[in-house]
C-alpha cells in the first residue's frame, strides 16, 4: 500500500469512502475518476479531516475524547440516555468542535477512503456529500499535494497542505 500522492490546482476536494459514491464494489477505484482511493486498512470508521498538520490533528483528537468522555460521564451520572438529552448535547459538541477544529467529517463504511474532484462526480453524488457531511469531508479551492499515508501505527490518513485525517470513532 504504502505513500499515494497526487498534485491537485485549485480543486474542491471530497474525501469519502467510494460506497457513498457507486454501489458496484468492483468500480470503487474507477468511478468519477478518484484521485486516492485505498483501504482504511482495518475496516469501517469515522474521521475527521483536521486544519492544520499531524500534531494538530493529534492534539485535536485529545481534546475530542475529552469533550466526548465529559458528555458521557456528565450525562450518564444523571441517567440520561443517548437518544434523548445525551445524544442532542453530543451532537451539538461534536457540531461546535468540527467548526472550530476541522474541515469537516467523514465515514468509511465499506473500509475504503478515497479523495475526489467534486467537478468529476454528477450532481446527485455532489448533493449527497452536502446532504451528509457526516459521510463527505469537502474542501474548497485546494492547491497542492494530496497524499495516502500509513504512519507507524499502521493507521492509514489522508494529508494535504493544512489538513490531516484522523480517525475519530467506529
Amino acid at each position: 500500500m504504502g505513500k499515494v500522492e497526487v498534485f491537485v490546482e485549485n480543486k474542491t476536494l471530497v474525501i469519502t469512502d467510494p460506497c457513498y459514491m457507486t454501489d458496484d464494489c468492483d468500480d470503487f477505484e474507477t468511478a468519477y475518476s478518484p484521485l486516492i482511493c485505498r483501504s482504511t486498512i482495518y475496516g469501517d470508521w469515522s474521521c475527521f479531516v483536521f486544519r492544520g498538520n499531524e500534531e494538530d490533528a493529534e492534539e485535536g483528537l485529545e481534546l475530542w475524547n475529552e469533550i466526548q468522555q465529559g458528555i458521557f460521564d456528565d450525562l450518564n451520572k444523571q441517567g440520561y440516555n443517548y437518544k434523548g438529552v445525551l445524544g442532542k448535547m453530543y451532537e451539538l459538541a461534536k457540531e461546535s468542535f468540527i467548526k472550530e477544529h476541522c474541515f469537516g467529517e467523514f465515514c468509511a463504511d465499506a473500509g475504503m477512503v478515497a479523495v475526489y474532484d467534486m467537478d468529476n462526480l454528477p450532481e446527485d453524488k455532489k448533493q449527497f456529500c452536502k446532504d451528509y457531511p457526516w459521510c463527505a469531508c469537502i474542501i474548497e479551492n485546494y492547491t497542492g499535494p494530496v497524499s495516502y499515508i500509513i504512519n507507524d501505527n499502521d493507521q492509514a490518513h489522508i494529508v494535504g497542505n493544512g489538513f490531516y485525517s484522523a480517525q475519530s470513532g467506529f
